[in-house]
Order: structure tokens, then sequence, then C-alpha cells
């Protein structure tokens, strides 16, 4: 087996990857396909999601669900004026601007309201509960189905909707690995969407929020805390007039927190532009790619560079080119200081194992850091560690194979629940690097394991380091 690229890359879907001889090109550099329902019908993609696992049943997906959101309604573009007084109605006019919020009066007075780009701000003068008078302070064509934003977050509409209800369905059914939600702004919304999907399918998740609003970065901690993964997109700058040349610093500093509490980091801006229409791509977006990867980012995302029909094979090709070429210059320094401000005390003594786990591979020339898993939280905190070493993890969950996969330089096999007890479980690894990484370890290699006690495996609960070298398996 190769051991090849550390970070893994997420290809979005449609449609200019959803034939069958263009995802057999790209299958070798793809670890997540994901797929957005907001205009795709359920029946294609069931076919896409079929046609994807016939390939490659290891392929791991990711749903995006887009969440409540308020959007224009008017029938056509109006064309409003700076520093005019106008009515925008909660019901679709023929002539007027219009909103598909019903609850204007939950809206208070001298609020404002903006489009996601600021082209158009409105005072709000007067609520009259059918309608608002808003002056406007920013010029600009108001376009039908356009998201507008409150400068106030605690909007009384529904939690989830019926779209949302109806995607999150699919993804059930579907045994989807992931799921992302759009605009997300606190730790209670992500506790909410847990409990609902737990609720109603019993179903284990791994929500991933986007980090997309102000409100979410004041509120980041506790999202984290209660998240499986991060999504990094564009920092939406309408609800504080927030300096841009911050925003490098606030991502910089977002996912040094992720690393400390073991989540992974995904990023999903514009990667490479310019390959929607390009065969390569400019100087300036390698060195974004780079300047990412020495950040710590576990996990790239395309979206138009393999949505929008151009060079999405090429684009693909050359993230992983580009990947490879770099990733040995990545390298985390945490100190356990650090690390011990984002760790619940349940888990103090596995983190501070394997925070020693990871200087002790470096120090004594470890060829792969092995550990079995039952949770993937063992995983997890080791890849979020950046060891630059090898991760082998075993586990005896299907969930949890999918999970380690996406990590950063992991790699997961699956074993039987008896392979996973300790007596068995030597003989399983030896068998393994036997079998699978032959070329890249000689019989004086020295490898490192992190698991729980010797008799059995406890979940979370890592007590136990042992170095050995290969011949002594």
């Amino acid at each position: 087996m190769k051991i090849n690229r550390l970070h893994k890359i997420v290809a979005t879907l449609w449609p200019s990857i959803s034939f069958k001889w263009v995802l057999k090109q790209i299958d070798k550099y793809v670890d997540i396909y994901k797929i957005s329902l907001s205009s795709n019908d359920l029946f294609k993609t069931r076919q896409i999601i079929k046609t994807i696992r016939d390939i490659n049943i290891k392929k791991v997906f990711m749903l995006d669900i887009k969440w409540p959101e308020i959007k224009t309604t008017n029938e056509k573009n109006v064309k409003v004026k700076k520093w005019k007084i106008v009515k925008i109605y909660n019901k679709q006019t023929s002539n007027e601007i219009s909103l598909e919020y019903e609850l204007f009066s939950n809206i208070p007075k001298n609020i404002k309201i903006f489009f996601w780009n600021w082209n158009v701000i409105w005072q709000i003068i007067s609520n009259n509960w059918n309608f608002l008078e808003i002056k406007i302070e920013k010029w600009w064509a108001i376009k039908p189905n356009q998201h507008v934003y409150f400068d106030w977050y605690r909007n009384e509409i529904n939690f989830l909707t019926q779209k949302d209800k109806e995607d999150i369905k699919f993804w059930v059914e579907e045994k989807i690995a992931l799921l992302t939600t759009s605009f997300i702004k606190s730790s209670d919304e992500v506790i909410k969407l847990r409990n609902y999907i737990k609720n109603n399918y019993n179903y284990e998740i791994k929500i991933i929020p986007k980090i997309e609003t102000f409100s979410a970065i004041n509120n980041i901690d506790s999202i984290i805390k209660m998240s499986d993964w991060i999504m990094l997109t564009e920092i939406w700058s309408w609800e504080k007039k927030v300096n841009i040349i911050e925003l490098s610093k606030i991502q910089s500093e977002i996912i040094k927190k992720c690393n400390l509490a073991g989540k992974p980091v995904i990023l999903a801006t514009q990667i490479a532009p310019s390959m929607v229409k390009n065969k390569m791509p400019t100087r300036d977006e390698i060195d974004k790619i780079v300047f990412n990867m020495q950040n710590w980012i576990d996990v790239f995302t395309l979206s138009d560079e393999t949505v929008i029909w151009k060079h999405p094979v090429d684009t693909l090709k050359i993230l992983d080119e580009i990947i490879k070429k770099y990733q040995q210059e990545v390298h985390l320094k945490l100190v356990w200081d650090d690390i011990k401000n984002y760790v619940d005390k349940e888990n103090e003594i596995t983190d501070y194992i394997i925070y020693n786990a990871k200087k002790m591979a470096y120090k004594l020339w470890v060829k792969f850091i092995i550990t079995p898993t039952s949770t993937w939280y063992t995983t997890a905190r080791i890849s979020s560690l950046k060891p630059n070493i090898p991760v082998i993890a075993f586990t005896d969950n299907d969930k949890v194979f999918k999970y380690c996969n996406l990590m950063f330089w992991t790699y997961v096999h699956k074993i039987s629940t008896e392979n996973m007890e300790y007596n068995n479980f030597k003989k399983t690894v030896w068998e393994t690097l036997q079998k699978d990484y032959r070329w890249k370890i000689k019989w004086e290699d020295t490898i490192l394991i992190v698991h729980s006690s010797k008799n059995w495996n406890i979940q979370h609960m890592i007590n136990w380091i042992e170095i050995i070298k290969f011949k002594d398996l």
C-alpha cells in the first residue's frame, strides 16, 4: 500500500463529476464526495451515490443542508435609490419588495438589514407587521431569491425547513457519514440538530458546522466543543464591520483551537477558482494552498472547480500533486499547557499519553503509530497533533472506519471484534504490515502502539504506550 497524501480532498458533486467515466478517473484523488440537495432531486442523487459506491465501496459522502434562511420573494428586480424610504412586505406582491419571513412583528425598529455582499443596506424606520418601512442607506437593484441578513440574529424562524428535514431523512436512508450545516451561530443549534436526528432516527452522526458568520466566531469555543469537525468558509462580514485584514488571523486562531481540541478542520473557501476555466492554477492559488497546509488544515474542499464543467480531473490531480510536494513541511508544535485547556477532565489521561506518544515517536524514529479504536477519539486526537508519522488505525466499527479514513495522514483497517483484543491484536498488526506495508517497513524498524489496558479495550481511555521492533511483534 502506498503512503501518499497527508491531507484529504473533498470534491463537490454535480454536474461535472457525475459521469461514471469521470468518477473512475478521479477516484484515487477524492476522499469525500460533498452533495448539496438544494437544486438536485433525490432520485438522481441516489443513482450517483450508487455509481460511486460501485466504483469504490469505501468512499465517504458529505451532505450539505442549507439551514433556515431568509430570501427576497419579489417577482422581478426592483431598483431602489439611496436615502429613499420604501416598503417591504412579508407576502409576495407584483411590483414591491417582499421577503419569505412572516414574523415581521418580532423585528425591532432601528436595526439594519444587509445583503450578502453589502450591495444593499436598509435601516428599519417603522414596523406595521405586514410591511416594514425602511430607509435605503446603499443603492442597488433588489433581485428575487437573494439572501437577506438582519443585524440581529435571534430571528424566530423554524429550526429546520421542510426541505432540510427531507434531506436529513435521505441522508439517514443512504447511510451518509457526514453532515454540514450553513450559518450556524451558536452551539445550541448544533445540539438541537444532533438531538433532532437522534430522536427521529436514532442515528449516529458527525456534524460539521460551517463557520461563516461573526456570531459563530464569537461562540467558536463552544461550537468546537459540541461539533465533530469544523468547516471554514468565507466569513460573511455583514454582522459587524470588521477589518477584512483581520480575517486571516481569525482563521488561523480557529484552526489552532480545532487542533488543540482534536477536531479536524475542512477548508471550503475557493481553492483554485481559476481552474474552473483553466488547466493550471495561478501562482497565488498554489501559494494559498501551501499556506493553508502549513497552517494545519486537514481537508481541502473543491466546489466550483468540480461542479462547473471544465477541468475537474486536472484540478484534482494538481491539488494532489501540490499537497504531496509540500506536505513534509507541515509540522505542528504544541505544548501540553495549550492542549489541556481544551481537554475534558474525563479525557485528560488519554490526551496526556497521546501527546507524549507523539514526542516519543519523534525521538525514537518510529516508523508507524498504531492504535486500535472503537470510537475514533484516539485516532482523531493523534491525527490532530500532525505527527508527520503515518497513523495506522484498526477498528471493528464500520462508521469509525469511514471517519478515520478522512483524518490527517491516517490509514485505517477494518478487523473483527475478536482481533481488537490485546492477545490477538499484535498478530493482526503483524499480518497487516506484512501484507500492505511491506515495502515501507524493515525488520529492525520500530513501531509505537497506543491503546488501553492489556486485558480490555476501554472507550476513550488510553493508558498504555508500547514501543516494539517490527521483528518482535
